[in-house]
Protein backbone atom coordinates (compact mmCIF):
# COMPACT_ATOMS: atom_id res chain seq x y z
CA UNK A 1 0.00 0.00 0.00
CA UNK A 2 0.92 3.90 -0.51
CA UNK A 3 1.64 5.52 2.46
CA UNK A 4 -0.55 8.75 1.28
CA UNK A 5 0.85 11.11 4.61
CA UNK A 6 4.61 10.66 3.49
CA UNK A 7 2.98 11.38 -0.49
CA UNK A 8 1.76 14.21 0.63
CA UNK A 9 4.77 15.23 2.90
CA UNK A 10 6.94 15.01 0.14
CA UNK A 11 5.27 16.95 -2.19
CA UNK A 12 4.85 19.65 0.39
CA UNK A 13 8.64 19.79 1.10
CA UNK A 14 9.06 19.75 -2.78
CA UNK A 15 6.91 22.70 -3.43
CA UNK A 16 8.71 24.82 -0.81
CA UNK A 17 12.03 23.89 -2.34
CA UNK A 18 10.23 25.47 -5.72
CA UNK A 19 9.01 28.72 -3.94
CA UNK A 20 12.73 28.94 -2.38
CA UNK A 21 14.35 28.97 -4.94
CA UNK A 22 12.69 32.37 -6.91
CA UNK A 23 13.85 33.92 -3.55
CA UNK A 24 17.35 33.11 -3.53
CA UNK A 25 17.76 34.07 -6.86
CA UNK A 26 15.93 37.52 -6.56
CA UNK A 27 18.56 38.16 -3.64
CA UNK A 28 21.42 36.92 -5.27
CA UNK A 29 20.50 39.40 -8.09
CA UNK A 30 20.01 42.16 -5.56
CA UNK A 31 23.48 41.72 -4.26
CA UNK A 32 25.51 41.67 -7.46
CA UNK A 33 23.15 44.56 -8.29
CA UNK A 34 24.32 46.58 -4.81
CA UNK A 35 27.83 45.65 -5.12
CA UNK A 36 27.55 46.86 -8.90
CA UNK A 37 26.02 50.31 -8.01
CA UNK A 38 28.63 50.45 -4.97
CA UNK A 39 31.32 49.82 -7.76
CA UNK A 40 30.41 52.15 -9.87
CA UNK A 41 30.13 55.08 -7.43
CA UNK A 42 33.46 54.22 -6.32
CA UNK A 43 34.79 54.70 -10.02
CA UNK A 44 32.92 57.94 -10.18
CA UNK A 45 33.95 59.28 -6.79
CA UNK A 46 37.94 58.07 -7.97
CA UNK A 47 37.40 59.77 -11.48
CA UNK A 48 35.91 62.92 -10.13
CA UNK A 49 39.21 63.20 -7.34
CA UNK A 50 41.52 62.22 -10.69
CA UNK A 51 39.74 65.17 -13.06
CA UNK A 52 40.45 67.83 -10.20
CA UNK A 53 43.89 67.43 -9.49
CA UNK A 54 44.73 67.14 -13.18
CA UNK A 55 42.95 70.65 -13.20
CA UNK A 56 44.37 72.04 -10.32
CA UNK A 57 47.98 70.62 -11.82
CA UNK A 58 46.94 72.51 -15.23
CA UNK A 59 45.98 75.98 -13.65
CA UNK A 60 49.44 76.12 -11.35
CA UNK A 61 51.49 75.18 -14.49
CA UNK A 62 49.09 77.86 -16.59
CA UNK A 63 50.09 80.03 -13.56
CA UNK A 64 53.78 79.69 -13.22
CA UNK A 65 54.38 79.26 -17.21
CA UNK A 66 51.90 81.35 -19.16
CA UNK A 67 49.90 79.77 -22.46
CA UNK A 68 51.39 79.18 -25.75
CA UNK A 69 51.37 81.51 -28.19
CA UNK A 70 50.62 81.04 -31.92
CA UNK A 71 53.87 79.10 -32.73
CA UNK A 72 52.62 76.67 -29.81
CA UNK A 73 55.99 77.27 -28.23
CA UNK A 74 55.85 77.71 -24.22
CA UNK A 75 56.16 81.71 -22.75
CA UNK A 76 57.72 82.65 -19.21
CA UNK A 77 55.54 84.84 -17.74
CA UNK A 78 56.84 88.57 -17.31
CA UNK A 79 56.20 91.05 -14.41
CA UNK A 80 55.72 94.63 -14.45
CA UNK A 81 56.85 97.10 -11.89
CA UNK A 82 54.42 100.18 -12.24
CA UNK A 83 56.30 103.30 -10.68
CA UNK A 84 55.05 107.04 -9.87
CA UNK A 85 57.37 109.53 -10.89
CA UNK A 86 58.50 110.48 -7.79
CA UNK A 87 59.58 106.85 -6.83
CA UNK A 88 61.21 107.00 -10.23
CA UNK A 89 63.26 110.23 -9.11
CA UNK A 90 64.05 108.30 -5.94
CA UNK A 91 65.58 105.36 -7.50
CA UNK A 92 67.27 107.77 -10.00
CA UNK A 93 65.73 106.10 -13.05
CA UNK A 94 65.83 102.75 -14.48
CA UNK A 95 65.93 100.47 -17.19
CA UNK A 96 64.36 101.27 -20.48
CA UNK A 97 61.12 99.35 -20.88
CA UNK A 98 59.48 98.08 -23.91
CA UNK A 99 57.09 100.38 -25.61
CA UNK A 100 54.10 101.24 -24.28
CA UNK A 101 51.60 103.33 -26.54
CA UNK A 102 51.49 106.59 -27.18
CA UNK A 103 52.52 109.07 -24.24
CA UNK A 104 52.26 112.78 -23.82
CA UNK A 105 55.31 115.04 -23.24
CA UNK A 106 56.68 115.08 -19.54
CA UNK A 107 55.62 117.74 -17.37
CA UNK A 108 57.66 119.65 -14.92
CA UNK A 109 55.47 120.44 -12.01
CA UNK A 110 56.44 122.82 -9.07
CA UNK A 111 56.69 118.89 -7.36
CA UNK A 112 59.16 118.51 -9.31
CA UNK A 113 57.91 115.26 -10.22
CA UNK A 114 59.77 114.97 -13.68
CA UNK A 115 59.66 111.13 -15.38
CA UNK A 116 62.65 110.96 -18.38
CA UNK A 117 61.15 110.10 -21.62
CA UNK A 118 60.35 106.79 -23.29
CA UNK A 119 61.11 105.68 -26.32
CA UNK A 120 57.55 106.62 -27.38
CA UNK A 121 57.46 109.97 -25.60
CA UNK A 122 56.28 113.04 -27.84
CA UNK A 123 59.58 115.01 -28.36
CA UNK A 124 60.17 117.59 -31.05
CA UNK A 125 62.04 115.16 -33.82
CA UNK A 126 64.03 116.75 -36.48
CA UNK A 127 61.83 115.24 -39.66
CA UNK A 128 64.75 115.06 -42.24
CA UNK A 129 67.23 112.86 -40.30
CA UNK A 130 66.91 109.28 -41.27
CA UNK A 131 68.49 105.76 -39.00
CA UNK A 132 70.54 105.02 -43.13
CA UNK A 133 71.68 108.56 -42.66
CA UNK A 134 73.84 107.81 -39.74
CA UNK A 135 76.47 105.08 -38.58
CA UNK A 136 75.53 104.35 -34.77
CA UNK A 137 77.55 102.73 -31.97
CA UNK A 138 76.42 100.90 -29.69
CA UNK A 139 82.69 123.25 -9.59
CA UNK A 140 85.45 125.42 -10.36
CA UNK A 141 84.60 128.95 -12.54
CA UNK A 142 86.14 130.14 -15.66
CA UNK A 143 85.55 133.11 -18.27
CA UNK A 144 86.34 132.79 -21.70
CA UNK A 145 86.33 136.40 -23.81
CA UNK A 146 86.34 136.96 -27.48
CA UNK A 147 87.85 133.63 -29.22
CA UNK A 148 86.53 130.44 -28.33
CA UNK A 149 88.94 128.00 -26.83
CA UNK A 150 91.57 125.30 -28.88
CA UNK A 151 89.96 121.55 -28.55
CA UNK A 152 92.18 119.23 -26.30
CA UNK A 153 90.04 116.03 -26.87
CA UNK A 154 92.09 113.94 -28.96
CA UNK A 155 93.64 111.79 -26.14
CA UNK A 156 90.34 110.02 -24.44
CA UNK A 157 88.42 113.09 -23.44
CA UNK A 158 86.53 116.05 -25.37
CA UNK A 159 86.85 119.73 -24.53
CA UNK A 160 83.92 122.73 -25.10
CA UNK A 161 84.20 126.04 -24.94
CA UNK A 162 87.18 125.56 -23.22
CA UNK A 163 86.52 123.07 -20.54
CA UNK A 164 87.62 119.42 -20.59
CA UNK A 165 86.25 116.20 -19.40
CA UNK A 166 87.57 113.01 -19.57
CA UNK A 167 85.88 109.35 -20.74
CA UNK A 168 84.37 108.05 -24.15
CA UNK A 169 80.61 109.15 -23.69
CA UNK A 170 79.54 112.71 -24.11
CA UNK A 171 76.42 114.63 -24.24
CA UNK A 172 76.00 117.81 -25.73
CA UNK A 173 72.73 119.71 -24.42
CA UNK A 174 72.43 122.87 -25.94
CA UNK A 175 70.16 126.17 -26.02
CA UNK A 176 68.99 126.25 -29.52
CA UNK A 177 65.91 128.74 -28.11
CA UNK A 178 64.93 132.18 -30.10
CA UNK A 179 67.41 134.54 -28.22
CA UNK A 180 70.52 132.40 -29.33
CA UNK A 181 70.08 134.41 -33.04
CA UNK A 182 71.38 137.48 -30.87
CA UNK A 183 75.02 138.95 -30.90
CA UNK A 184 76.07 136.07 -33.78
CA UNK A 185 75.51 133.38 -30.83
CA UNK A 186 74.05 130.67 -33.04
CA UNK A 187 77.22 130.84 -35.26
CA UNK A 188 79.53 130.58 -32.89
CA UNK A 189 77.59 127.63 -31.17
CA UNK A 190 77.37 125.61 -34.31
CA UNK A 191 81.29 126.17 -34.60
CA UNK A 192 81.89 124.83 -31.57
CA UNK A 193 80.28 121.48 -31.60
CA UNK A 194 81.90 120.84 -35.07
CA UNK A 195 85.39 121.32 -33.29
CA UNK A 196 84.28 119.48 -30.11
CA UNK A 197 82.91 116.56 -32.50
CA UNK A 198 85.73 116.51 -34.56
CA UNK A 199 88.39 116.30 -31.59
CA UNK A 200 87.01 113.31 -30.20
CA UNK A 201 88.52 109.87 -30.94
CA UNK A 202 86.80 107.70 -33.54
CA UNK A 203 86.41 105.36 -30.74
CA UNK A 204 84.51 107.87 -28.95
CA UNK A 205 80.56 108.55 -29.03
CA UNK A 206 78.44 111.39 -28.47
CA UNK A 207 74.94 112.64 -28.57
CA UNK A 208 74.34 116.73 -29.37
CA UNK A 209 70.69 117.38 -27.92
CA UNK A 210 69.41 121.29 -28.89
CA UNK A 211 66.42 122.32 -26.67
CA UNK A 212 64.42 125.09 -27.00
CA UNK A 213 60.64 124.91 -25.94
CA UNK A 214 61.82 121.06 -25.40
CA UNK A 215 64.14 118.37 -26.43
CA UNK A 216 65.06 118.02 -29.96
CA UNK A 217 65.79 114.46 -31.04
CA UNK A 218 67.66 113.88 -34.44
CA UNK A 219 67.30 109.74 -33.68
CA UNK A 220 64.77 107.66 -33.37
CA UNK A 221 65.19 106.04 -30.04
CA UNK A 222 68.16 108.77 -28.84
CA UNK A 223 70.82 106.87 -28.89
CA UNK A 224 74.53 107.26 -28.93
CA UNK A 225 77.17 107.85 -32.24
CA UNK A 226 80.34 106.61 -32.63
CA UNK A 227 82.20 110.00 -33.53
CA UNK A 228 83.22 109.02 -37.09
CA UNK A 229 83.57 111.54 -39.50
CA UNK A 230 80.03 111.10 -41.30
CA UNK A 231 77.99 111.35 -38.03
CA UNK A 232 80.17 114.26 -37.28
CA UNK A 233 79.50 116.02 -40.58
CA UNK A 234 75.54 114.53 -40.35
CA UNK A 235 75.06 116.07 -36.76
CA UNK A 236 76.73 119.27 -38.03
CA UNK A 237 74.62 120.23 -40.89
CA UNK A 238 71.35 119.38 -39.04
CA UNK A 239 72.32 121.71 -36.53
CA UNK A 240 73.48 124.02 -39.50
CA UNK A 241 69.72 123.79 -40.80
CA UNK A 242 67.83 124.35 -37.64
CA UNK A 243 66.68 127.66 -37.03
CA UNK A 244 66.81 128.72 -33.16
CA UNK A 245 62.91 129.45 -32.02
CA UNK A 246 60.67 129.21 -28.81
CA UNK A 247 61.70 129.43 -24.95
CA UNK A 248 64.88 127.99 -22.59
CA UNK A 249 63.29 124.56 -21.49
CA UNK A 250 66.34 122.27 -20.85
CA UNK A 251 64.78 119.80 -18.53
CA UNK A 252 63.36 117.54 -20.85
CA UNK A 253 66.75 117.41 -22.62
CA UNK A 254 68.46 116.45 -19.34
CA UNK A 255 65.55 113.57 -18.88
CA UNK A 256 66.72 112.02 -22.46
CA UNK A 257 70.41 112.39 -21.54
CA UNK A 258 69.89 110.35 -18.15
CA UNK A 259 67.96 107.70 -20.39
CA UNK A 260 71.22 106.91 -22.14
CA UNK A 261 72.51 103.65 -21.88
CA UNK A 262 75.30 103.56 -20.98
CA UNK A 263 75.43 106.59 -19.22
CA UNK A 264 77.26 109.44 -20.17
CA UNK A 265 80.86 109.95 -19.03
CA UNK A 266 80.27 114.08 -18.69
CA UNK A 267 77.39 116.48 -20.23
CA UNK A 268 78.08 119.75 -21.67
CA UNK A 269 75.19 122.12 -20.91
CA UNK A 270 75.26 125.36 -22.45
CA UNK A 271 72.79 127.96 -22.35
CA UNK A 272 72.58 132.27 -22.98
CA UNK A 273 69.48 132.94 -20.78
CA UNK A 274 67.41 132.50 -17.81
CA UNK A 275 64.53 129.38 -17.76
CA UNK A 276 60.95 129.44 -17.95
CA UNK A 277 61.03 126.15 -16.09
CA UNK A 278 61.68 126.15 -12.49
CA UNK A 279 63.56 124.33 -10.05
CA UNK A 280 65.75 123.74 -12.93
CA UNK A 281 69.14 122.60 -10.73
CA UNK A 282 67.26 120.36 -8.11
CA UNK A 283 65.52 118.75 -10.82
CA UNK A 284 68.50 118.07 -12.74
CA UNK A 285 70.71 117.21 -9.29
CA UNK A 286 67.84 114.35 -8.86
CA UNK A 287 67.58 113.14 -12.03
CA UNK A 288 71.41 112.79 -11.53
CA UNK A 289 71.40 110.95 -8.12
CA UNK A 290 72.12 107.76 -9.41
CA UNK A 291 75.10 107.97 -11.90
CA UNK A 292 76.36 111.31 -10.71
CA UNK A 293 77.54 112.25 -13.93
CA UNK A 294 80.04 115.59 -14.23
CA UNK A 295 77.72 118.71 -15.89
CA UNK A 296 79.98 121.29 -17.36
CA UNK A 297 78.48 124.42 -17.60
CA UNK A 298 78.54 126.97 -20.59
CA UNK A 299 76.79 130.48 -20.15
CA UNK A 300 76.92 131.99 -23.36
CA UNK A 301 76.91 136.15 -23.13
CA UNK A 302 74.12 138.61 -20.83
CA UNK A 303 71.29 138.31 -20.34
CA UNK A 304 68.26 141.06 -21.04
CA UNK A 305 68.88 142.74 -17.45
CA UNK A 306 71.09 142.19 -14.82
CA UNK A 307 68.96 140.43 -12.25
CA UNK A 308 68.25 137.97 -14.42
CA UNK A 309 72.06 137.76 -15.01
CA UNK A 310 73.02 137.16 -11.99
CA UNK A 311 69.89 134.73 -11.65
CA UNK A 312 70.52 131.91 -14.23
CA UNK A 313 74.72 132.50 -13.46
CA UNK A 314 73.43 131.19 -10.02
CA UNK A 315 71.84 128.41 -11.34
CA UNK A 316 74.47 127.54 -13.72
CA UNK A 317 77.40 127.82 -11.40
CA UNK A 318 74.79 125.69 -8.61
CA UNK A 319 74.26 122.41 -11.62
CA UNK A 320 78.44 122.50 -11.64
CA UNK A 321 78.85 122.41 -7.91
CA UNK A 322 76.50 119.95 -6.98
CA UNK A 323 77.09 117.10 -9.94
CA UNK A 324 81.52 117.86 -9.61
CA UNK A 325 81.41 119.83 -13.28
CA UNK A 326 83.19 123.10 -14.52
CA UNK A 327 81.52 126.23 -15.51
CA UNK A 328 82.83 128.82 -17.93
CA UNK A 329 80.87 132.02 -19.20
CA UNK A 330 81.36 132.84 -22.59
CA UNK A 331 81.30 136.98 -23.44
CA UNK A 332 79.47 138.36 -26.65
CA UNK A 333 82.22 139.63 -29.31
Amino acid sequence: MIDLSRAGHGSVKSGLRHREQPIEAHQRRRRLWLIARRTVFGAAVVSVAVHLIIALGASIMTLRFGGGGDAGGDVNAVEFAVMTSEEFLAAGGGEASAAPPAAPSISITETLAIEAPTADTTIALDPQVTDAELDFGAGDSDEVDGELSELGGGGGGASFFGLEAQGERFAYIVDFSSSMTFEGRIERLRHEVSRSLQGLRSSSEFIVIPYSDGAILFDRPPRWREATERNVARVTDRLSDRRPEGGTKPLEAFAVAFRLKPPPDAIYFMTDGAFIEENVPEVIQRLNSRDEIPIHCILFGSASSATQDAAIMRDMKLIADQSGGRFTRVRDR
